[in-house]
């Protein structure tokens, strides 16, 4: 028997998508409506591919849906309240200069990031990549 109420994630795999729904929520608070929320989501969700559908909802998401979802999602956004390229909020694959093998090269990469392109959320995902 349960006794509390579900929460997101209890019964569903979308967290990818309310992570980066939640990003936009963390980094520019002042434009934040649900509205929004809504918004951002169904452009996570819309970045999906077709067949993974409804699996995606009980599965859970991974690093490739990921990506995608972040960079459909931070596009528009961009695209819809910064037009002049003022500011602007973008996925970095942190894997893509290959394999972390060590928790001091991860932050190496992270840091030339921050120092190279400013400001940034970050956010963790559990997986395979250490």
């Amino acid at each position: 028997m349960r006794d509390n109420p579900f929460q997101q994630g209890d019964l569903d795999g979308l967290c990818g998508a309310y992570a980066i729904v939640n990003t936009i929520q963390i980094a520019i608070p002042r434009l934040f409506t649900n509205d929004l929320a809504t918004e951002m989501m169904r452009k996570c969700l819309g970045a999906l591919p077709a067949v993974r559908f409804p699996d995606v909802l009980f599965d859970g998401t991974d690093f490739d849906d990921l990506k995608g979802m972040a960079k459909k999602a931070f596009g528009w956004f961009n695209d819809e309240f910064f037009p002049k390229k003022d500011f602007s909020m973008d996925a970095i694959d942190i894997y893509k200069q290959g394999r972390v093998e060590k928790i001091d090269d991860l932050w190496n990469r992270f840091d030339g990031w921050v120092a190279e392109d400013g400001p940034c959320v970050s956010y963790r995902w559990n997986g395979s990549a250490f």
